[in-house]
């Protein structure tokens, strides 16, 4: 839910001051090494190749030549435009790791480099109706380049078939006993069920909270306001950082709670489908009831395209699928745990079968081979997560259940 929409409109200014102060929602820039700023580089410029289609990419080039001809301002407003653009995504902390996420931050040099296509055409054009005797023949040529990107990025942009978004909050909101807390985090995973959630009408059944903006005093009013049973009367007077654990501790006796990311060692975290149940440190479920109530919340999720390679996933989409295979390894550590090694190797295979590259998985089922003699498919699978992170094993406090942890934080 965005934040304009949870407080009145003479607090406006209120609004920008705690949206501009939180350096969370910043736009972090790091000064990376030279190696890494010529590879982040390269990457744009070869993402635009790709946006655009090589042709488009030669006709962008070729409106650059011709506005640099006809007009130099023009061609150097675009041009401080998209190399200021690409300085930021250069400069971006994580680009070098991602540069499809970060496509809505390249949208000004879109615009820019969408006007030199423009101005390219047009001397395309003229150039042809100058030399062509049928006058619809360049209006013809002009119309490949559009036919060229539409065929190219069809794959992309068709979404009859994509049901993931829809599924995934469906699978999640539709399993859950009525008036549980959901604690969710990460925009990916956060809005498909805030969305869907305002969509079905049951607001009131299943209570979400964004445990990024608990920190953001304008959503904790919100919270107070909506739900003042559940809400502590002093979130406000709370630093930022303590008050999800506040918010936790002060409903989780009284109420179901769930959440999309584990929580630290001091509560108890069952693996509830795509979610983790929370409980106090100590408590427990009887481990039949759990590995029942699993076994029928994943016969029950419904996945259509999650593994379908003719379904197009953008980053956002892939998160999704990672959030699939994150709660099958999560199910899979819960069953080693507990000594049921057959039940864990069979979640940890699964998860692979999401995520070929979950190191948690790949590490704890090639442990499990190495113990249960399959000596061969352990080591393929530990020589894997090695290559995935060679630090791995040099850290010596680490874990693979800690490296599980890291990597749930946005599930």
């Amino acid at each position: 839910i965005p934040l304009a929409a949870l407080i009145k409109p003479d607090d406006a200014d209120k609004f920008i001051y705690y949206y501009a102060s939180q350096r969370e929602y910043n736009f972090e820039i790091t000064a990376n090494a030279a190696h890494s700023t010529l590879r982040v580089f390269f990457s744009t410029i070869k993402l635009f190749i790709i946006e655009f289609t090589p042709l488009g990419f030669f006709v962008l080039l070729y409106g650059i030549f011709d506005s640099w001809k006809k007009d130099k301002k023009i061609c150097i407003t675009l041009s401080v435009i998209t190399l200021s653009n690409i300085f930021l995504i250069i400069n971006y902390r994580g680009a070098e790791q991602d540069i499809p996420s970060l496509l809505h931050y390249l949208f000004p040099s879109y615009i820019a480099m969408s006007i030199w296509i423009g101005l390219g055409l047009h001397s395309i054009y003229i150039f042809l109706k100058a030399r062509l005797r049928h006058p619809l023949l360049p209006s013809l040529a002009l119309i490949v380049l559009p036919l060229i990107c539409l065929i190219t990025h069809y794959h992309q942009s068709d979404r009859s078939k994509n049901f993931i978004l829809f599924d995934y909050a469906n699978n999640i909101l539709d399993t859950l006993p009525p008036y549980s807390i959901l604690f969710t985090a990460g925009n990916s995973l956060s809005g498909p069920l805030q969305y869907f959630q305002i969509k079905s009408g049951n607001q009131d059944t299943l209570i979400l909270i964004d445990r990024e903006l608990l920190s953001r005093d304008p959503y904790c009013q919100y919270l107070l306001n909506r739900f003042p049973n559940i809400t502590p009367r002093n979130i406000l007077s709370i630093p930022p950082e303590a008050r999800f654990f506040h918010y936790l501790d002060a409903n989780i006796s009284k109420q179901p709670i769930f959440a999309t990311f584990s929580i630290p060692e001091q509560y108890e975290n069952t693996p509830h489908g795509l979610v983790y149940r929370i409980l106090p440190k100590g408590a427990s479920l009887e481990f039949e009831k759990v590995k029942e109530a699993n076994d029928a919340l994943w016969q029950h999720y419904t996945q259509r395209g999650l593994l379908d390679a003719r379904v197009f996933k953008d980053h956002m989409l892939k998160e999704i699928v990672d959030a699939y295979g994150r709660s099958k390894s999560n199910l899979g550590l819960y069953y080693s745990s507990r000594d049921r090694v057959e039940e864990a190797i069979e979640e940890y295979e699964t998860s692979l079968k999401y995520n070929p590259d979950n190191f948690a998985s790949l590490f704890n089922l090639g442990q499990l081979y190495m113990q249960n003699n399959k000596p061969e498919k352990g080591r393929a699978l530990l020589a894997k997560a090695t290559e995935i992170d060679p630090d791995f094993f040099l850290r010596q406090d680490s874990s693979a259940e800690a490296h599980q942890t890291s990597n749930d934080t946005i599930l």
